[in-house]
């Protein structure tokens, strides 16, 4: 039990790590949106405070997942493109897997489909079919992009990722 607390003790201290850039990326993202005029000062009296947070919250969650998940590094020497890395992902699942680690990588999720059904799932802008797709794709995006990090992409932790989004879309609605 002590290993899953000092995890998710580093995981929060990745969090707080996050907070500054998911603040500037958030910042240049209602930049651009407003300079592109998809949104304005009316539009944000309509989505409202709450709404305007909960989208900086997973801006900043996603920079904290990216760095968990190695995507987002300091030191970009150690990018390394490695094909027999992109064969795990066809290795059987589970087989050998540590329960640890399936349950840390559903964890890492559940925030994510929890934050991504506040903002498009509640007023059904957003099917759950759809976000189901959101989880998948962002989960096979990072586990495509380790090859290049020189870690291990597993199917386990697709799989994983995509149930702990789950269970954070379902416990939302």
């Amino acid at each position: 039990m002590g290993s899953y607390i000092s995890y998710i003790i580093d995981g929060i201290w990745e969090a707080k790590q996050c907070i500054l850039l998911g603040i500037i990326l958030w910042l240049l993202w209602n930049l651009i949106l407003f300079s592109l005029k998809k949104r304005s000062g009316e539009k944000l009296k309509k989505y409202g405070f709450k709404y305007l947070f909960c989208e900086l919250l997973l801006v900043i969650y996603l920079c904290t997942i990216l760095t968990i998940t190695g995507v987002i590094r300091t030191d970009i020497s150690t990018y390394v493109y490695s094909v027999p890395n992109m064969t795990s992902l066809l290795n059987i699942p589970f087989k050998g897997a540590s329960i640890k680690m399936v349950t840390l990588n559903c964890l890492l999720f559940a925030p994510y489909g929890f934050l991504i059904f506040i903002l498009y799932g509640y007023k059904k802008k957003l099917s759950w079919e759809k976000a189901i797709l959101i989880g998948f794709f962002t989960s096979l995006f990072i586990e495509i992009f380790q090859a290049f990090t020189g870690r291990l992409p597993e199917v386990d932790d697709l799989i994983a990722n995509i149930a702990g989004f789950l269970v954070g879309y379902l416990t939302a609605q």
